[in-house]
């Protein structure tokens, strides 16, 4: 299996770097606190309404069978233009699965609206108890659970007694057996469509190849998912003083106040990442045109992946060493049970 457990990109997993040791009597009350009910397991993700349709089966299928209820899926969805028929479309196919949750969001994607947004969203729907567990995911994310659970509230519960808020993950980016950037179907699942895995993000986008995939819900996380806010004043200054880039942005009184001190896993789990399809090069060019609008330095990774793809012909080059590809087909197939 490709070894990802390793801290691979740079950076911190929180913004605030001082670090909570847990006290002998923190950790005996965490180990009492009762099982995680499903119930108070929620998935929140975005889906573009352009270009996300076709994730919703394996997206469901994945997340169901991973002990999610569906009433307890909340979807984003993103369109540039209020085309009322485009939303209603998708929506129905995540009705289909039982899915009640949706936010429409109209306009041109920004990830500082996007975390407004889901600050605000999860206020009004009362995500913020230290009960409540949030995995936080995109479209194109399957998160593959430690062999030891099988489902993510056994695993959110197994995280809560040992004392910690947030769990992260990182990326394992999922390629064709050639490289093609290939159209995703229906069937069979995106573990056998996309066999490999690579260090993609890491080795050519040289970008944060890390998420937080499993948050207590009385913390919130930073833009793209790859941090957790421990830091208070975060949502008034933010990160990207530098330029601006998102300041000010978030109302910080609908962020709730955490019930006890931040305490991440030291575990990862691996995020499998079906980013790498026929949409690529489309979404590459717009997210460097429309991030170089804004004054904004989030293009170079972009350009990297643009230009990796345009030299080797519309291909991702898996056969070049750097990329560490490996066959990892497989790591997927048992929660793809409700595919079959």
């Amino acid at each position: 299996a490709l070894d990802v457990f390793e801290n691979t990109a740079p950076g911190h997993a929180v913004v605030d770097t001082s670090v909570h040791v847990l006290t002998r009597a923190e950790r005996e009350a965490a180990a009492a606190l009762p099982r995680v009910r499903a119930s108070n397991v929620y998935v929140l993700t975005l889906f573009s309404v352009t270009h996300a349709r076709v994730y919703v089966h394996h997206f469901m299928a994945h997340y169901v069978a991973l002990g999610i209820r569906p009433e307890n899926v909340l979807v984003m969805l993103n369109h540039e233009r209020n085309d009322t028929a485009a939303f209603e479309a998708i929506e129905a196919s995540f009705q289909r699965y039982g899915v009640q949750h949706f936010l429409r969001w109209a306009g041109a994607y920004n990830s500082c609206n996007r975390l407004q947004r889901e600050v605000q969203w999860l206020h009004a729907l009362g995500l913020s108890q230290r009960s409540q567990w949030i995995v936080p995911t995109d479209a194109d994310e399957l998160i593959e659970l430690p062999s030891r659970y099988d489902t993510l509230p056994r695993w959110a519960s197994h995280v809560q007694h040992g004392g910690y808020t947030a769990a992260s993950g990182t990326f394992v980016d999922r390629i064709t057996q050639s490289g093609a950037l290939m159209e995703i179907a229906p069937t069979p699942s995106l573990d056998e469509q996309f066999p490999l895995g690579c260090h993609f993000t890491r080795r050519v986008g040289i970008a944060y190849d890390f998420k937080v995939v499993l948050l207590r819900a009385d913390f919130r996380a930073t833009t793209g998912h790859h941090n957790v806010a421990t830091d208070p004043a975060y949502f008034n200054r933010n990160q990207n003083t530098r330029s601006g880039y998102c300041a000010g942005i978030v109302n910080a009184h609908l962020v709730p106040v955490p019930a006890s001190p931040f305490v991440q896993s030291p575990a990862k789990v691996r995020v499998h990442h079906f980013k790498w399809d026929s949409n690529t090069l489309d979404k590459l060019l717009k997210r460097v045109h429309d991030v170089k609008a804004s004054g904004a330095s989030h293009s170079k990774e972009s350009l990297r992946f643009q230009h990796h793809i345009e030299e080797h012909h519309g291909f991702i080059c898996v056969w070049c060493d750097e990329l560490l590809c490996k066959n990892v087909t497989g790591t997927l197939a048992k929660y793809y049970h409700h595919q079959r």
